[in-house]
């Protein structure tokens, strides 16, 4: 078939929300670029000391949000490498696509985990349960500056707070350089990024099974999609961006293994009892007894075995569903289209769960990053509530001395960068300043890594022994 008719050169796009001052640079040097933006920003940096599961860890072989991040991207370069070998086979992208298609999945990557919160999956879940015991007050508290739909819209970001939609965030606002306009990453990129397409959870749709992004970035994604002319508005169903689905599936490929292998490094689990519950079709990834006799050879033999094969599956499974991938109907993970992946994938998951997750160390660690958590919300919970104009009046310096001293204080803790985009947001939505307010506050906590939350949950406890985690 004719490469020409393809979408790809529209959905993979050097266009930016705001034109590059470099008006001359191919689609290849564009995404390059993508990347420089990456892996200098401090969100970035920041996922060296946050926890992927064990949080605080002083073994440098278990992995951190980075390291983390890392092997997602190399499986996600490994399997947009082979996807679009097999693509380009059937003719149904141009090699000139090469680089942009594979760097861009590898960008996504490196950006899955940008928003979580210290602490990891608890984090999350810490910061929507104190949204949720305080929603009658602060609703009420709202409604008098907003009308009840906006209420409603805004709150939805703090009931249902997810990393996903905070990455997004990060990305298009909070990594303030010059403008609001954030790391001006490619549209490509940011349609990459948006796993679920809705502000609202909804467990019947599969593409809004968790909050995509905020009420505050929608104008920004609808920005996006029409640039690269996927649907968002339209009758049919919401569609994702393609690559979206490469990058989902390096992220399963890479936790699923990876947990299981640092809880074996720390001697949570033994490889011999991971290997034993390993059962059917998925023991063929196991290496015979005897081949390998290094530390956790055998383990080390069924990750190597399985991912090889995990990122095969992905890569065919694009090319066999292309048609629909494209157009917008496939809502599947790829690795579920293949039973022995999807099985192998299960075991893994189950074990996780069964020994790792609910393991003495991780939860002990786990309970700790609530407490702190919710701790450090409720420490703000006094600038959360001001009214907008006392709140104008406390940035502004407008309070006489000893009046609102503990807010004042509080106000220094929040970076600068965060202050800037709020005051942009406010300035084109005053409206909504309550909840722009409460996404500043939120932006600060959950930004934090595991370390500096526990060091500002000590300075406000009023502690300086430290808590031991």
């Amino acid at each position: 078939m004719s490469t020409e008719a393809t979408p790809y050169e529209a959905l993979l796009s050097p266009s930016r929300l705001r034109e590059s001052s470099f008006g001359d640079r191919d689609l290849e040097t564009e995404m390059l670029s993508d990347k420089a933006r990456i892996v200098t920003s401090a969100a970035f940096r920041r996922l060296q000391t946050k926890a992927q599961v064990f949080s605080l860890e002083k073994n440098a072989s278990v992995r951190t949000r980075l390291t983390h991040t890392l092997e997602v991207a190399l499986f996600g370069e490994l399997i947009a490498g082979k996807a679009f070998s097999l693509c380009t086979k059937d003719g149904l992208i141009d090699e000139r696509f090469r680089v942009p298609f594979i760097k861009t999945v590898e960008n996504a990557c490196l950006l899955h985990d940008a928003g979580n919160p210290p602490f990891g999956h608890l984090g999350e879940f810490a910061i929507c349960d104190w949204f949720s015991k305080n929603e009658s007050r602060f609703k009420s508290r709202w409604r008098d500056f907003m009308d009840q739909a906006e209420v409603d819209a805004h709150y939805a970001a703090f009931k249902h707070f997810d990393g996903n939609p905070q990455g997004f965030r990060i990305v298009t606002r909070l990594q303030w350089l010059n403008d609001e306009f954030g790391l001006n990453l490619t549209c490509t990129l940011l349609a990459a990024i948006v796993k679920y397409l809705s502000v609202f959870p909804d467990k019947r749709n599969q593409l809004k099974r968790k909050v995509g992004f905020f009420e505050t970035e929608q104008e920004i994604v609808r920005r996006v999609w029409g640039s690269l002319g996927l649907r968002i508005d339209s009758d049919g169903p919401a569609q994702r961006h393609p690559l979206t689905f490469l990058m989902e599936a390096a992220d399963d490929i890479a936790y699923c293994v990876s947990d299981i292998e640092d809880a074996i490094e720390k001697r949570v689990v033994a490889e011999e009892a991971f290997l034993e519950q390993i059962q059917g079709d998925v023991c063929k990834f196991i290496p015979k007894s005897g081949v390998l006799s290094s530390k956790n050879a055998r383990f080390l033999g069924f990750r190597i075995n399985l991912t090889r094969y995990l990122v095969d599956c992905a890569a065919e499974a694009y090319l066999a569903w292309h048609e629909s991938i494209l157009g917008g109907s496939f809502t599947s993970a790829l690795l579920d289209l293949d039973p022995l992946a999807k099985e192998a994938l299960r075991q893994l998951k189950h074990f996780a769960k069964a020994y790792i997750f609910s393991s003495r160390e991780a939860v002990e660690i786990e309970l700790s990053g609530f407490r702190i958590v919710q701790s450090l919300l409720q420490g703000f919970r006094s600038l959360f509530l001001l009214p907008p104009d006392e709140f104008k009046r406390l940035l502004d310096g407008g309070h006489a001395h000893g009046e609102k001293a503990l807010e004042k204080r509080l106000l220094t803790l929040l970076p600068n960068k965060h202050l800037l985009a709020y005051d942009d947001q406010v300035q084109k939505h005053p409206g909504v300043e309550p909840a722009l307010r409460a996404h500043l506050l939120v932006d600060y906590v959950s930004g934090m890594t595991d370390s500096h939350a526990v060091k500002i949950f000590n300075m406000l406890a009023g502690s300086s022994a430290g808590v031991s985690l």
